[in-house]
């Protein structure tokens, strides 16, 4: 057992000092005022490394900029829309871009500091009805790939800064498939 005790220090050795190297990778984007995830990171801790904001200059606090719960493509192309009440999506924050849902589930990037459109997903509803079946979550997620997706599903937008956009949508649940509805087909391979 004494011989094999230098491999297992130096295997011990090389595990903390990954995991403290993803933890410091970790905090370094949370303190930039990243918040990728719905719960902040992936643990959920919702925590905020900021500190301009305090219980002293709270009060002082303005806005600055505000959004419509729904896009005003669709309030222009159905004045007789039913907006969702209970919008309750928590938006994301990677590389200085905001990304949310309104209060009829569509994807919209977000100038942080401007509250500028960057894109928007395109509310391509035919009816007032198909418009109403739209729901919010509680927010959107990123993924720059890797881990599988446990339930076979794509939820998409394969945007980029200062695009227009159209969202890939959901696929079938069964495994393989690559149809994405009315006439939005696509290969899982050509996601990147």
């Amino acid at each position: 057992m004494q011989r094999f005790q230098p491999f297992i220090n130096v295997g011990l050795t090389v595990s903390l000092v990954a995991m403290a190297t993803a933890v410091i990778d970790s905090q370094e984007r949370l303190s930039r005022g990243e918040w990728r995830y719905f719960g902040g990171d992936k643990a959920f801790t919702r925590y905020s490394s900021l500190d301009q904001i305090n219980r002293d200059n709270v009060r002082n606090l303005r806005i600055v900029w505000r959004r419509p719960a729904v896009n005003d493509l669709l309030t222009k192309a159905f004045p007789n829309l039913r907006p969702n009440a209970y919008l309750r999506a928590t938006p994301i924050m990677v590389d200085g871009v905001l990304y949310t849902q309104d209060a009829h589930g569509l994807v919209t990037a977000i100038e942080g500091e401007t509250g500028r459109t960057v894109w928007a997903e395109d509310p391509s509803f035919a009816t007032v009805d198909e418009a109403n079946a739209g729901r919010p979550t509680r927010g959107v997620d990123y993924w720059r790939g890797g881990a599988r997706n446990v339930d076979k599903r794509i939820f998409a937008s394969s945007c980029g800064r200062s695009t227009s956009c159209r969202a890939l949508g959901n696929s079938a649940t069964t495994p393989g498939a690559t149809s994405l509805g009315k006439s939005r087909a696509i290969s899982a391979r050509g996601i990147r």
